[in-house]
């Protein structure tokens, strides 16, 4: 069989599969890169503000795992936070597993693949001849690379303690029995205390056949796999050319650890070869490895790299690279120049410009890659400033030095100084070099492709010019064109004719023996220059020497390949410089600020760092992979992250500028009055400020003139527009600026300061200032939203202001980031709520590009963030133990009847947070409320049904146990009798003046657990009551139109369902998937078009007697209010334990709401039951007055106990919307006329 057999081609069935191999490998490499940047904070935060902590285990868990499950399963708190747990992470924890088990399967089946090889399972196919073939050697040299590669990654990206929590936790909730590798994939990936520079034991889990490892350590030392050698022909550059099987060698090594230890020769040989004058490598994609310090555990590879960090080496290398750097920079200076670079000037130094390419990216690659040394010893010796120049500075700085200071500290600090001075002006060359080289190559690129893409044509023409000047002097000489006067001579007529046809004969397609030919033709017209009559004509010269000039236009132009930008994306790979670069981001950062103009360069810098695509999807591509777009798309989005973090200082030096602009707009430039006296004009024109005003504005201007010059580029799969990268970084800037404000500006509470003693005793002014307003008063809440609202509104008016100068739309960003931080900061305020919870990184409001930032929570403080903190602020000031509702009018008021919380302080918070951070603010209540319910409803359903343990109960426990079953067996039976007693309801009880007070008597201790969750429930439905009228009212001051639009469609929609429920079949109902009813809600809330007290927030399963227990709820709480006449509402009697008689009401009418709508039918029922029989009773009770009091307080036509009952019924129909008929079918009307309305 001939070894070179189209290895890859579709009838290779070996070649295909390893090359699928390979591809897949690839594409795993991507994802656990991938994965890599999407850990969940739950397994990297060791704190104890990590709630998960107790449910996250290493190996050790599986020594005890029935014992820590007994744990879990036996505390009901760690059962809800693992259910909680497993419904937020278990998507990504099964992402992390297979992608640990693809690793597993690719080393099994390459295993696999090598044995079917081995067994001649490719018929006429083995292994020596596989690494005969040069597609062959490089697939199965890749294979081994490859797994190694995944190794190291995992090891670099995600440490073994990590990786094993991460398979545990998965494990937990999935078992070993659906994934039988499961055991074998923990092993593999099993924590092993790798710590650079020490072994890397995780190599010998997983044995590949040493014999292969061998043959293919080989072939790497031999030979030029990739054919690399050709395209760096200069000898002292063959380090860089063998640099991409250099890493793929040291990675495989690492499968071969005899080598490593004791085969010292074959070390040194591979040394010699591949290291001689480097040793810092890439090993994947800017992953750099020291050799002397990977390899100082094994002796043979120890030895062998000390020859490369030998002191006289590496000075010698250092001081030959260094001294490249400003004549490279000089040279690409005057190459870049414009004007020079053309097209004439690449084919005539075409050799030449390639050798500049070559030197520049040698000299580069070796730099930044040694730039970050760690070796101790290394770095002792270039200690010493290498550069002449700057070490005879620094030797005529010395006396001076040690003039000015005799201490040596302070010579050892200037000397550090010196160092670093000298060290930053070194990288700052060294970064110009890349910039410039990039730029360099970009243009040579242009200019090769415009030479490709016109080659032909250039071609044609100068061969038609060539012909034309041949045939007229073959004319001429043949007396047929008179140029001059001259004799006829036949010889030179027919040799010009002849070189004429020989001109035309000349084949495009054959551009090597055209060339050749082209060659011989010019030599051939210098010598005919030498004839005496042609030597004379100055007319003939001219023909023939403009006819060599077309000649070797035409022989540079066949020399115009493709080869030569293939050979140009070879030597101008910049993959090994991906980590490396980001070290240089803060100079380029520094760079930009000081010239702008900079930023021209970047755009073909970042094009030569998208070289990574190609190392990861060449592969793919030609194994037309499906993971072909989802790699190159996730190394693509790496590369446009970078071009944003290099970017960024942009607009964050734009953020800097407009903090000056705010100021001056907010506290210097003052409005223009509507008149203004002659005489003051000059001093209300205000120029000073304008002036600097307009320079603020033109410095803004001038940081983004440069990146609204570059040009949309394609990068990878994603196309990179300048403008969007602008746009998008100023949304980064003005979220972190918001976000910021807003987390600063919202504390309320602050944590306790230590120094607190010390400052009271001094008991300065500022001290007594504080003292007299309370952290908690009402009106340090009011001036936290004033300040906020001032500052945000300058910011808005200054971003408003810029907008036209950097081309973008400043409030369409405005409010679509203001609206994208306050939801996210309600979604994850919201998650305590959620069993299932949403991640930061699933979140739909948040972007990799413009992310949100999230704050840490406040030092004892339950809130998540200023969401969280701003709604329980509100909480705290309209709580009943400080505060009651007076509806007639909307706010709070204190117990000494001060307004605390009202339209005022609703109104700052519209100003502070906008309708976003309103409407975030009423969803949080929303999420709060359902909490409420939910909590109320669970503990009612348990405390008249107790639920069965889950597990076996001790002796004492199970007494208990039987006694609450009994209890709640005895609570049910006798709310059923009662029931049956007020039945029906519009009839009197029996023996009603005994029968409410047993009950009540009976069932006080429960009804009075309900009081706090109820009118907590209450007050959170009042705050979102007030919200709802703010909504209303702003939208109808801001877009009347709108709110006029949404109440029309609104009541259309309302009427449209009730028509179809009067006659379904000729009017459908809308459709599941049809948006219309959710669309419009979610406008309707947002406009404030809702009342939240007639909304029902959660499913309940149904509670036998519910209404008769929620009517002797009321009852039971009905004696602690008392009617206030100033105020107009019911209040409590005494201070003891106060509550809120409007949050009270609107509790039972929200609890009401969850049930049934004959629950409320029937609870109101029973309470007009309740008025009647205590009226019809009231005879019966009269006696002679003991007293004058008593007489006048039973001059009452009704008993005491009803006029609460008809305030609450009152306030009941009130805030619910009731129809008063509701009411007045079961009770006269004319009985609400006895109590003061």
């Amino acid at each position: 069989m001939d070894v070179e057999i189209d290895f890859l081609a579709e009838g290779c069935v070996a070649g295909q599969q390893l090359l699928r191999l390979v591809s897949r490998g690839n594409a795993i490499i991507a994802e656990l890169l991938r994965l890599s940047n999407h850990v969940p904070r739950a397994f990297l935060d060791k704190g104890p503000n990590n709630k998960y902590a107790e449910l996250i285990f290493d190996f050790r868990y599986f020594k005890t795992a029935e014992l820590v499950e007994h744990n879990i399963e036996s505390d009901t708190r760690l059962q809800e936070l693992d259910d909680e747990f497993r419904e937020s992470h278990h998507e990504i924890l099964k992402r992390f597993y297979l992608t640990f088990e693809s690793v597993y399967k690719y080393a099994s089946d390459f295993t696999r693949y090598l044995e079917e090889l081995d067994e001649a399972v490719f018929i006429q196919l083995t292994l020596e001849m596989v690494l005969a073939n040069t597609d062959g050697k490089q697939l199965m040299a890749e294979a081994i690379y490859l797994f190694g590669v995944m190794l190291l990654l995992t090891d670099d990206h995600l440490c073994g303690p990590l990786r094993e929590r991460l398979l545990v936790s998965y494990m937990r909730y999935r078992g070993h029995t659906d994934h039988p590798l499961a055991d074998d994939v923990c092993r593999l990936f099993r924590a092993t205390g790798y710590v650079p520079p020490s072994q890397l034991p995780r190599f010998a889990r997983f044995q590949l056949p040493l014999h292969v490892v061998e043959m293919v350590i080989s072939r790497l030392r031999s030979d030029d796999i990739y054919n690399q050698v050709s395209a760096y022909p200069v000898p002292e550059h063959r380090s860089a050319a063998l640099a991409t099987q250099a890493s793929m060698l040291f990675v495989i090594l690492f499968f071969a650890p005899e080598l490593l230890r004791k085969r010292a020769a074959v070390m040194r040989e591979i040394v010699d070869k591949h290291f001689p004058d480097n040793w810092v490598i890439n090993y994947y994609m800017g992953n750099t490895v020291d050799l002397s310090l990977v390899w100082a555990p094994y002796p043979a590879a120890r030895a062998a790299i000390e020859n490369t960090i030998e002191q006289s080496n590496v000075q010698y290398v250092y001081d030959r690279m260094w001294k490249r750097v400003p004549t490279l920079n000089d040279r690409l200076d005057k190459l870049l120049t414009e004007g020079v670079l053309t097209t004439e000037y690449v084919l005539e130094r075409n050799n030449h410009l390639l050798s500049v390419v070559r030197e520049c990216n040698v000299t580069a690659r070796f730099l930044m890659l040694h730039t970050d040394l760690r070796n101790p010893r290394v770095l002792r010796i270039l200690e010493a400033p290498r550069d002449p120049d700057a070490a005879a500075a620094a030797a005529a700085a010395a006396p001076k030095k040690r003039k000015s200071s005799s201490s040596s500290a302070a010579k050892r600090q200037l000397e550090a100084a010196a160092a670093a001075k000298e060290k930053r002006a070194k990288n700052h060359r060294l970064l110009m070099l890349l910039l410039k080289t990039a730029q360099f190559e970009y243009q040579l690129k242009l200019l090769y492709q415009e030479l490709l893409d016109v080659k032909h044509e250039q071609w044609s023409e100068a061969q038609k010019q060539s012909v034309e000047r041949m045939e007229e002097l073959a004319d001429y000489f043949g007396g047929e064109r008179m140029l001059t006067r001259i004799k006829k001579n036949e010889n030179l007529q027919k040799w010009f004719a002849d070189i004429a046809e020989q001109i035309r004969s000349l084949d495009y397609a054959d551009s090597t023996l055209a060339g050749r030919k082209i060659h011989q033709l010019v030599q051939a017209l210098e010598e005919v220059e030498q004839f005496h009559q042609i030597e004379t004509s100055l007319q003939v010269k001219a023909f023939l020497g403009d006819s060599r000039q077309y000649l070797t236009q035409m022989m540079r132009v066949a020399n115009v390949k493709e080869h030569y930008l293939v050979m140009m994306a070879l030597i101008g790979d910049a993959s090994y410089a991906w980590v490396t670069v980001n070290r240089f981001t803060p100079m380029l950062h520094d760079l930009i600020k000081d010239r702008p103009s900079v930023i021209l360069l970047l755009r073909s810098t970042f094009l030569k760092f998208s070289s990574i695509l190609d190392l990861a999807c060449v592969r793919i591509l030609q194994a037309g992979s499906p993971d072909l777009f989802s790699v190159s798309e996730f190394y693509s989005g790496q590369v446009v992250a970078y071009v944003r973090r290099v970017l960024e200082i942009i607009p964050r030096s734009m953020f800097r500028i407009l903090s000056q602009v705010i100021v001056l707009q907010t506290t210097h430039l003052q409005d223009l009055p509507t008149k203004v006296p002659k005489e003051k004009l000059r001093a209300h024109a205000q120029l000073d400020v304008r002036y600097d005003l307009a320079k603020l504005t033109n410095q803004v201007s001038v940081f983004t003139e440069g990146i609204l010059a570059m040009e949309t580029t394609l990068v990878g799969v994603i196309q990179v527009n300048p403008r969007q990268l602008l746009e998008d970084g100023i949304r980064k800037e003005l979220v972190a600026t918001i976000a910021s404000a807003m987390d600063k500006s919202l504390i309320f509470r602050q944590p306790p300061d230590p120094d607190a003693a010390q400052k009271k005793k001094k008991g300065s002014k500022s001290d007594s200032k504080a003292a007299a307003e309370p952290p908690h008063s009402i009106s340090v809440f009011e001036s936290r939203l004033r300040k906020l609202a001032t500052y945000l509104g300058g910011l808005r008016r200054s971003f408003q202001y810029i907008q036209d100068y950097v081309s973008i739309y400043g409030l369409k960003i405005w409010q679509e980031e203001v609206s994208r931080i306050i939801n996210l900061n309600v979604e994850q305020e919201c998650n305590s709520f959620l069993k299932k919870k949403v991640l930061e990184s699933q979140s739909q409001f948040q972007n990799e590009a413009i992310p949100v930032p999230l704050f840490p929570r406040q030092p004892g403080d339950s809130s998540v963030n200023f969401v969280g903190r701003l709604a329980e602020e509100l909480l705290y000031h309209t709580a009943c133990q400080r505060a009651i509702y007076v509806d007639q009018m909307a706010s709070w008021y204190g117990r000494d009847g001060t307004e605390l919380v009202g339209i005022r302080t609703f109104t700052l918070l519209m100003n502070a947070m906008g309708a976003f951070g309103v409407a975030g603010l009423d969803r949080l209540f929303c999420f709060k409320t359902v909490k409420g319910l939910q909590t109320f409803v669970s503990t009612l359903t348990k405390t008249l049904n107790p639920p069965k343990p889950l597990r076996k109960l001790e002796l004492a426990d199970a007494k208990n146990y039987e006694l609450m079953v009994r209890s709640a067996a005895e609570t049910r039976h006798f709310l059923q009798s009662f029931n049956n007693m007020l039945t029906p309801t519009s009839a009197l009880p029996r023996d009603a003046l005994k029968v409410y007070p047993m009950a009540l008597s009976r069932l006080a201790p429960i009804l009075s657990l309900f009081v706090g969750p109820v009118t907590y429930i209450g007050q959170m439905q009042l705050i979102r009551r007030q919200i709802s009228f703010l909504m209303n009212f702003t939208i109808k001051m801001d877009s009347n139109l709108l709110s006029s639009s949404l109440e029309v469609f609104n009541k259309s929609l309302v009427a449209d369902v009730q028509a179809h429920y009067l006659n379904p079949d000729s009017k459908p109902y809308p459709d599941d998937d049809n948006p219309l009813l959710s669309e419009l809600s979610r406008y309707l809330e947002n406009a404030g078009i809702s009342d939240p007290l007639t909304k029902i927030y959660i499913t309940t399963e149904p509670i036998e007697n519910f209404p008769a227990l929620a009517f002797l709820f009321v009852l039971h709480t009905l004696p602690r209010f008392s009617y206030h006449a100033q105020l107009s509402t019911m209040v409590t009697r005494g201070d003891s334990s106060p509550l809120d008689w409007a949050a009270f009401v609107v509790g039972v009418i929200t609890l009401l709401k969850q049930f049934h709508s004959m629950h409320t039918l029937q609870f109101l029922a029973q309470l007009c039951q309740y008025v009647r029989a205590l009226i019809n009773g009231a005879p019966q009770q009269t006696k002679a007055p003991a007293s004058a009091k008593q007489s006048a307080s039973s001059t009452h036509p009704f008993p005491q106990e009803v006029e609460p009952v008809l305030y609450f019924l009152e306030d009941f129909s009130k805030f619910s919307g009731l129809p008063r008929k509701t009411v007045e079918a079961h009770l006269p009307p004319f009985i609400f006329d006895h109590i003061q309305l």
